[in-house]
């Protein structure tokens, strides 16, 4: 066989491999694809359950409801109660909570806290901080200093979620440790812990003054000052 003959049979050989290696890629793509497009359907098929329900069920009415679906289905069932108590505020959150405690919502999360993986990590941080569980300020503070910036970051947010004073130490401490251009976000964050959050907005401005722009200093030493319990 003449070499160009050779060369072209070659050529062939290599674009049929790379056409069944893309096949399969393709196949494995839509079986992705359909995978999540039903988990995203049925995300939202729980979260109108649960809107739906909400008015009229108390906590453990919704646990019991969710618990058949919990062994099977758990995290696309956590991921909607979540999603529609991000959106809930007043005794129907409340109820909402109470029915995750009641589903072992806490306990999953907490254990997740010391999850080899970071995604695990952080979604359990932002679990805790909507349940607002304040068993778990312990935890997310034990760990803080072996985490990198952004889980850091995540675990502040979690924390001014939840809303315990007693965290507010940390955010005047790690205001020493994340880059300046943090410490505005740090202070704004604050005013969530009540008089304790807004006297350490006052404890940072004075600490780092360089970090905020007058116009933010004042508004937020203004907030301080005119809320009950502040300084002024």
């Amino acid at each position: 066989m003449p070499s160009g003959t050779l060369v072209l049979a070659g050529g062939l050989a290599l674009l049929a491999g790379a056409l069944t290696s893309l096949a399969g890629v393709l196949v494995v793509s839509a079986v992705h694809g359909a995978r999540a497009y039903a988990r995203r359907a049925r995300r939202k098929a729980y979260e109108e359950g649960i809107q739906a329900a909400l008015g009229k069920a108390e906590a453990e009415a919704l646990a019991s409801a969710l618990r058949s679906r919990i062994a099977g289905d758990g995290a696309v069932v956590e991921d909607a109660l979540f999603g529609v108590l991000r959106r809930t505020d007043g005794p129907a959150a409340e109820r909402l909570r109470q029915a995750a405690l009641r589903l072992g919502l806490f306990e999953r999360n907490l254990k997740a806290l010391r999850s080899p993986s970071r995604g695990e990590r952080v979604a359990a941080m932002q679990a805790l901080g909507v349940l607002r569980a304040k068993q778990a300020v312990v935890p997310i503070l034990s760990s803080f200093e072996s985490e990198s910036l952004d889980v850091r970051l995540v675990a502040l947010k979690a924390l001014a979620d939840i809303g315990d004073p007693a965290a507010v130490p940390q955010f005047v401490a790690a205001a020493y440790t994340l880059p300046r251009v943090m410490v505005v976000r740090l202070a704004a964050m604050l005013p969530r812990f009540g008089p304790p959050g807004r006297r350490g907005v006052q404890v940072l401005v004075a600490r780092f003054p360089a970090s905020f722009p007058p116009r933010v200093m004042m508004d937020l030493l203004r907030q301080a000052a005119l809320e009950p319990g502040g300084a002024g």
